[in-house]
C-alpha cells in the first residue's frame, strides 16, 4: 500500500524538475526592476504584428531564431528593457554552434572605440563589469553601464563577437552642419544614396523629430534636417556593422526603439544591402496610464513597423519635453 506514495512523490519532484528550466528560460521577467504601472493590464504581454493579437514567448522565439538580423529596440533608460535585450540576445543565440552565434552590434559604441572594445575582449579575465569603464561609458552620456551589462554578461558568457555600430557624434555633426564629406565612412554615405528615400519618408522622419523635440523645432528648420540626416546615417552605419560583421552568422542589434522600425529605421538599410535577408524587429514600450488597447500604442507607426513589441512599466511620470525646455531656455 506504500507503492502509491512513493510513486506520486516521484512524479511530484519529476514534474517540479521539468518546471525549473521553464522557469529559469523565461523571458517575461517574473519581477520588473522598474514599478511605475507595473501592475498596468499590458505589462509583460507581447504584441505580434503576424497575428495583430497578443502573443506568447515562442512567438519571439520563433522570431529572433529565425532571422539572419535580430533587433532589438530599447527606451535608453528602462534597465527593463535591457533585461529583455539580454534574454533575447540568449535565444537568439540559443541551439547554435558557436561558429554561427550571431554578432552583437552596439548602437551605444562608435567605431572610434572599436578598438578599445576588441582590446578588452581580447584580455583574460574580461568581464562584463569590466567592459564599461574599459570604454570610458561614464562620460559616453548613455544611461549608467551597470544597465547595459546584463547584455554584454550573456554576449561573454556565450563567446559572441561584439563590435561598434556607431559613427561619433562629432563626426556625425561636421557632415550634417558642415558638409564634410570626409567624416563619415565612404560606405556610408553610399548606402545612404543607394537606399530609396521618398519625399513622404522625408516628411514622417520631419514630424517625427519635430514631436520628438516637443515642437521647438520646425520641418524647414535647417538644424532639424541635419538631425534627419544624422539619423539615417546612423541607421546606414549600423546596417553596415550588422552585414560586415555577420560571415554567415547573423548579427543582434542593441539600439533605440526608433532606429529598429522597419519602415525606415536600420532594416530599411539592411534590404538595400542584402534584399533576401530575414529580419526580426522587436520593441520594448512603456505602458500609458489609461491606454490599455496595444494598437492605440501603434497610431505613430505604419503597419509592420515592429515584428513584435514587448510591454514594461515605466521607469518615472516625467514629462520629458520640461526637461526639454528648460535646458533650450538656459541655452538661450
Amino acid at each position: 500500500m506504500r507503492i502509491l506514495p512513493a510513486i506520486l512523490c516521484f512524479l511530484t519532484l519529476a514534474l517540479v524538475g521539468l518546471g525549473t528550466p521553464a522557469s529559469a528560460d523565461r523571458l517575461i521577467p517574473e519581477s520588473w526592476r522598474t514599478s511605475l504601472l507595473s501592475d498596468h493590464k499590458l505589462v509583460g504581454k507581447i504584441w505580434v504584428h503576424a497575428r495583430k493579437a497578443i502573443g506568447t514567448e515562442r512567438d519571439l522565439k520563433f522570431l529572433v531564431q529565425k532571422a539572419d538580423f535580430v533587433l532589438l529596440g530599447e527606451k535608453h533608460n528602462n534597465p527593463d528593457h535591457h533585461v529583455l535585450q539580454a534574454r533575447l540576445l540568449r535565444l537568439a543565440a540559443a541551439d547554435r554552434p558557436p561558429a554561427e552565434r550571431p554578432t552583437v552590434v552596439w548602437e551605444m559604441i562608435t567605431a572610434e572605440q572599436d578598438a578599445k572594445l576588441q582590446s578588452w575582449l581580447r584580455r583574460d579575465g574580461a568581464t562584463a563589469a569590466g567592459m564599461g569603464p574599459a570604454l570610458d561609458w561614464g562620460s559616453s552620456g548613455w544611461p549608467a553601464w551597470t544597465q547595459y551589462q546584463p547584455i554584454a554578461e550573456v554576449a561573454l558568457e556565450l563567446g559572441l563577437p561584439q563590435i561598434a555600430g556607431n559613427i561619433s557624434a562629432a563626426r556625425l555633426m561636421d557632415l550634417a552642419m558642415n558638409g564634410n564629406a570626409d567624416a563619415v565612412p565612404a560606405s556610408v554615405a553610399h548606402l545612404l544614396e543607394q537606399t530609396p528615400w521618398s519625399d513622404a519618408d522625408r516628411a514622417a522622419l520631419d514630424q517625427e523629430l519635430v514631436d520628438s523635440h516637443c515642437g521647438m523645432m520646425k520641418a524647414g528648420d535647417k538644424g532639424l534636417q541635419g538631425i534627419a540626416k544624422i539619423q539615417r546615417l546612423r541607421d546606414a552605419a549600423m546596417a553596415l556593422a550588422m552585414v560586415a560583421s555577420t560571415e554567415g552568422s547573423g548579427a543582434v542589434l542593441i539600439a533605440g526603439s526608433g532606429h529598429v522600425r522597419k519602415d525606415r529605421g536600420v532594416p530599411r538599410y539592411l534590404q538595400t544591402l542584402d534584399g533576401r535577408a530575414r529580419t526580426a524587429a522587436i520593441a520594448m514600450f512603456e505602458v500609458v496610464d489609461g491606454v490599455d488597447d496595444p494598437a492605440a500604442y501603434m497610431t505613430n507607426f505604419p503597419p509592420g513597423a515592429f515584428d513584435a513589441i514587448i510591454f514594461t512599466p515605466r521607469l518615472d511620470d516625467k514629462d520629458p519635453c520640461d526637461a526639454l525646455r528648460r535646458s533650450h531656455g538656459k541655452k538661450e
